[in-house]
């Protein structure tokens, strides 16, 4: 068992569900990643590079892709609100996989892997 998982047994049901699925869709375009807790956050490493973190706050998820100059140029994010560094999705609104897959791949571009 993960670190990640040993983060989101204590989670409940519905917000366990939502953080695994961006897990497995950044998976998909990660292969072979880390799995790991980094500043406090479950995050995806790929070729030592922090890649993708996700985080279950009280009223919405943290998707952290380690760069919020990512965050600004996919415009459809802004549907979602957030911080500078983080997009803030709603279980009641999940992100499209489309969209997690574009963060992923525009991180991957920006950290050079």
């Amino acid at each position: 068992m993960s670190s990640i998982d040993d983060y989101l047994k204590p989670l409940e049901p519905s917000v366990r569900k939502e953080l695994n699925r961006i897990r497995a869709v950044a998976k998909n375009i990660l292969p072979g990643c880390e799995e790991t807790i980094s500043y406090g956050i479950p995050t995806l490493k790929y070729k030592g590079k922090s890649i993708l973190g996700f985080y279950a706050h009280k009223n919405h998820i943290g998707i952290y892709p380690f760069s919020g100059s990512i965050i600004l140029r996919i415009k459809e994010l802004d549907d979602y609100g957030g911080t500078k560094s983080a997009v803030h999705e709603k279980l009641e609104q999940p992100i499209p996989e489309a969209l997690i897959e574009k963060l992923v791949r525009e991180r991957l571009k920006q950290a050079g892997v």
